[in-house]
């Protein structure tokens, strides 16, 4: 129990490992994009089968499933930057929980 404790506030910055990352970073820092100003995300991952992803009294829903590996994404490629604005967009199944989030940051 204790193990799984140190690792929960991690969960979803391990994806920041996945290769593809580390080469969207390294295209950041060498400007081979040019000046980012405006960072859309989507994931996405079937779910309606796991019962707490789709029933309002376990409390989960997407956007806390899986919303946090966006908004890391977002937080990451900006590189400390702090966007002027997040936006997340959803769809409500008939429960109320949220089915799947996008994501919108903009800096100035």
């Amino acid at each position: 129990m204790v193990l799984g404790c140190l690792f929960c506030p991690f969960q979803a910055i391990w994806s920041r490992c996945f290769p593809v990352h580390s080469e969207v970073r390294r295209l950041l820092a060498e400007e081979a994009v040019g000046e980012l100003k405006l960072v859309k995300t989507y994931f996405g991952s079937p779910q309606l089968h796991i019962p707490r992803s789709v029933e309002k009294e376990l409390g989960g829903g997407a956007l806390l499933d899986i919303g946090v590996y966006c908004l890391q994404f977002i937080l990451m490629v900006f590189n400390g930057e702090r966007p002027e604005s997040i936006q997340a967009m959803g769809v409500l199944l008939d429960s109320g929980m949220i089915q799947h989030a996008d994501h919108a940051a903009e800096v100035e």
